[in-house]
């Protein structure tokens, strides 16, 4: 076993404690000794040193080799710094997180873009989690238990038990409540609220390392004398100047050529920006749209024509549009405020009986019949008791013991007392059974919403749910206006097989063509079809702009090799043949094709600034300056670099930083590229009150310190990510 030693690197004013053997910085054997003992053991020598050069390739290769190993480990979502992010684990946590999320804002599903932008938070989330809890470990940060006791049961509890469990008649934060809480779960039988109780303290005591970790370097951060005294000072130096400003638009932009070498050397000047920090690939496309004909409308529109006298006549409304249409309409109650329909307006006026339609909305035509109408309120307030099965408790005695609760309160037994004893709602149960108010299909099940909305307040009764069995007390209803049941007939439009197998004979025949770059733009050009261009493509990108879900198309990408041209792709509505433009690695400085715009605009910005500087080279003073160019000489009075701000000049800070150099006092500058335009200054006079403005340094050094400290929330997991070996496998563990 090798004896080691820590040694403390500072980097990104992060501190990190790296465990490395002491050996390592040793020096056994002198050069002069190698050679002489080669001397004495001849051939053997240089046998082992040939094998242990091989063995040394041999591995060297197998770890060069271990991201792409890595990569085809369906068990393993990524692998942070070598610790493994299981693909189970991660998936189940995924899940969890994408259903509350669903639930805090009220949402049944996502768009393929929502969901996208869903799991790249997730994912973000927990990469930083893994490595800050990493150089937590590193650190020897703990949570011990009296702090963990503080974080649940004192009055400087945290935040998020304080939200939960303060007094909702006084909504102050009572400790006892917590205790009260606890205790309960643990008594009782839920396993469910046992486990999501146990998940919420382990969370809160992760994010309390986490809080350790970034107040440890943020009481780190100094603001030394010479920041203050610097900052003071730009704040203190006033300056008087005449310039003129002249616009780029002088030169004509467009007359002015880039070459790909002078992107190239421009982006190798900036590397830290233009290095990928990701694998990716681009890609050009044509695509082949499938829109359904006016054959295909006739076809949906004309059954629905057909069948209306039928639907109208029809005995049991529901079972006739169930055997006829695209999408089941449910048997809910609907008002003004809760029918999603366009046509809402004549769908409420109907009488019972009546037939709205045929009518076209989102997809499909809809032949909608009104079955039913009754005034119901808006909203209902209700509390409830509810009793679950358990390992020690049947569905048929649960629902027994629900009916023996009912006859109790029947009976005369208070409410809020027998829900706080006997719920296994314990949250509802601490308020006494109350869960608020809830809108018109918001019940727990068909048959709690029914009865909360077509009951009466007062009313008390056992309904059923997924939950279990519930004892209902209607304690309020309001806001009562007309409703009405409405069944639905919906015909899908969409393209027949006729219209598909059209558009793929199209595809095909571009890909019959299509066999490199020149024949691919030339048969686009031929057909009439625009291409299109996606960069900056991830692995595990899933959605692009236009496209869609792009999944199967980033696959074949990141397969292929650059030049390749895909076979047509199916997507929702239209056929994508693809071609593969470029393709670069983690590390790589990005292709030149996605930044081309942002880097020609840079360039010939500063060919502009050379134009101009040329055209006023030889003119001694401002006013020559403006004539050459039309404009005016203007003035600006106390400009700083801090501070001040000038409407005409606009936030010039080249100009300002210019303007407070003695240098230029008295004479005109060179030309000053600006973000409006191109300046040249002269500036009067100078003042400097750095000696006599009044300073107090206290409140300097906290404007300083916290502009950092407000940023190191954010940029902490930028810079351990930068340093982390990360190796991203959700393409392969979770298909994307």
């Amino acid at each position: 076993m090798h004896n080691n030693k820590y040694v403390i690197e500072r980097e990104d004013s992060l501190i990190r404690i790296r465990k490395t053997p002491i050996f390592a910085n040793l020096n056994f054997v002198s050069n002069m000794s190698v050679i002489q003992t080669l001397r004495g053991r001849g051939s053997v020598v240089v046998t082992i040193m040939l094998i242990l050069a091989l063995v040394a390739f041999i591995f060297m290769d197998s770890f060069q080799n271990v991201g792409e190993i890595f990569r085809e480990d369906r068990t393993l979502v990524a692998d942070i710094n070598g610790e493994r992010i299981e693909t189970n684990k991660y998936s189940q946590a995924l899940q969890e997180y994408e259903e509350a999320v669903k639930q805090n804002q009220g949402k049944e599903s996502y768009s393929d873009q929502e969901l996208e932008g869903l799991r790249s938070q997730f994912w973000n989330q927990q990469v930083n989690e893994v490595l800050i809890a990493q150089e937590s470990e590193l650190l020897g940060l703990t949570v011990t238990e009296k702090e963990r006791n503080s974080m649940f049961t004192s009055m400087n509890a945290d935040p998020m038990v304080k939200q939960n469990f303060s007094n909702p008649e006084t909504g102050q934060f009572d400790p006892n409540r917590v205790i009260q809480y606890e205790q309960q779960v643990m008594q009782g039988e839920d396993l469910a609220m046992k486990k999501q109780w146990g998940k919420f303290k382990t969370e809160l005591e992760k994010q309390r390392k986490v809080n350790k970790y970034l107040a440890l370097i943020k009481n780190g951060i100094y603001a030394p004398k010479f920041m203050m005294d610097e900052m003071a000072k730009q704040q203190s130096i006033l300056s008087n100047l005449s310039y003129v400003k002249i616009p780029y638009e002088s030169i004509d932009a467009t007359k002015i050529k880039v070459t790909d070498a002078e992107i190239k050397e421009y982006m190798q000047a900036r590397k830290a920006i233009f290095t990928n920090d990701e694998d990716n690939i681009g890609i050009e496309y044509v695509s082949f749209p499938i829109i359904p004909t006016a054959k295909d409308t006739m076809a949906s529109l004309g059954l629905l024509t057909r069948i209306k006298a039928e639907f109208a006549a029809s005995e049991n409304p529901y079972d006739y549009a169930s055997d006829k249409t695209d999408e089941l309409s449910d048997e809910n109650f609907y008002n003004a405020n809760t029918l999603k329909n366009e046509n809402k307006e004549a769908l409420l006026a109907a009488a019972p009986g009546s037939i709205i339609g045929p009518y076209y909305e989102n997809g499909a035509y809809r032949l909608s019949r009104i079955t039913e109408k009754k005034s119901l309120p808006d909203s209902v307030k209700s509390s409830h008791i509810l009793v679950q099965a358990s390992e020690t408790l049947t569905p048929a005695q649960a629902e027994t013991r629900a009916d023996s609760i009912l006859s109790a309160l029947k009976a005369g037994a208070n409410f809020a007392a027998l829900a706080q004893a006997k719920s296994a709602d314990k949250e509802s149960g601490a308020k006494g059974g109350d869960i608020g108010y809830l809108a018109n299909g918001m019940g727990f099940s068909k048959e709690h919403n029914e009865f909360i909305f077509q009951g009466k307040t007062g009313d008390l009764d056992v309904v059923k749910s997924q939950y279990g069995y519930h004892v209902v007390k209607i304690t309020d209803q309001k806001a009562y206006q007309p409703n009405v049941k409405i069944a639905t007939i919906a015909k899908l439009l969409e393209p027949s097989q006729e219209t598909i197998n059209a558009a793929q004979q199209r595809a095909s025949a571009f890909t019959e063509k299509a066999k490199d770059e020149k024949s691919y733009s030339a048969t686009a050009k031929k057909m009439g079809i625009d291409k299109r261009i996606a960069e900056n493509i991830k692995g595990t990108q899933g959605v692009i702009q236009g496209l869609g879900n792009v999944r199967n198309l980033v696959r074949w990408s990141y397969a292929a090799e650059v030049g390749d041209i895909s076979n047509a792709m199916m997507f929702d509505d239209k056929l994508v043949v693809a071609r593969l433009t470029e393709k670069t690695k983690k590390g790589e400085l990005a292709p030149i094709a996605g930044r081309r715009t942002q880097i020609e605009t840079e360039i010939r910005k500063k060919k502009q600034v050379e134009q101009i500087a040329a055209k006023a080279k030889g003119v001694s003073s401002l006013a020559g300056i403006a004539s050459k160019f039309g404009v005016e000489v203007k003035t600006a009075d106390s400009i700083k670099v801090l501070g001040s701000t000038n409407a005409d000049l606009g936030y010039e800070s080249k100009v300002t930083a210019a303007a407070v150099n003695k240098a230029n006092k008295g004479k005109v500058s060179g030309p000053i590229p600006g973000q409006g335009g191109v300046f040249y200054i002269n500036v009067n006079s100078i003042v400097d009150n750095s000696k006599t403005t009044p300073r107090i340094p206290q409140m300097e050094r906290m404007q300083v310190e916290g502009q950092y400290k407000n940023s190191a929330d954010q940029m902490i997991p930028l810079s351990l990510r930068k340093r982390a070996k990360i190796i991203d496998n959700r393409n392969v563990s979770l298909g994307y």
